[in-house]
């Protein structure tokens, strides 16, 4: 549980030679990509472990809004990734530090899974409540 107001960050292991994509839905159903950022823009990992933000980054990552429920999505993709950066792309906003989908959510999360069927990926997913 976290509680408005509280920074948080995601450590996340086993991503050496990997791209690693994090998208956010919150609780009014807006769907982000929150990395890679404007920040950090390199989704290729060479690092087996990595903290986002990084200690001392540029951005961090605030508890903001109304109470619910979020999901976190962690997408770690080993080899090709032009094909789901491209769908990334196509249905985010461009230039954004953390670009919203420009599309339904159900039509965004359907076709980044039509994709990532035919990539090999590892996903984990994270779900809390934000508390006041």
């Amino acid at each position: 549980m976290v509680h408005l107001g509280d920074k948080v960050s995601f450590t996340v292991e086993g991503v050496a030679g990997k791209s690693l994509f994090i998208l956010n839905l919150d609780h009014e159903g807006v769907l982000r990509v929150i990395f890679p950022n404007k920040f950090d823009k390199t989704a290729e990992q060479t690092e087996n472990k990595l903290q986002v933000p990084a200690s001392g980054a540029k951005y961090s990552f605030q508890v903001t809004g109304g109470p619910g429920d979020e999901i976190v999505k962690f997408i770690a993709i080993s080899g090709r990734t032009e094909q789901f950066e491209t769908a990334i792309e196509s249905l985010f906003e461009k230039g954004q530090n953390f670009p919203r989908a420009i599309v339904p959510v159900a039509t965004a999360t359907e076709t980044l899974e039509d994709v990532l069927a035919e990539l090999s990926v590892q996903s984990a997913t994270i779900e809390y409540r934000i508390e006041k």
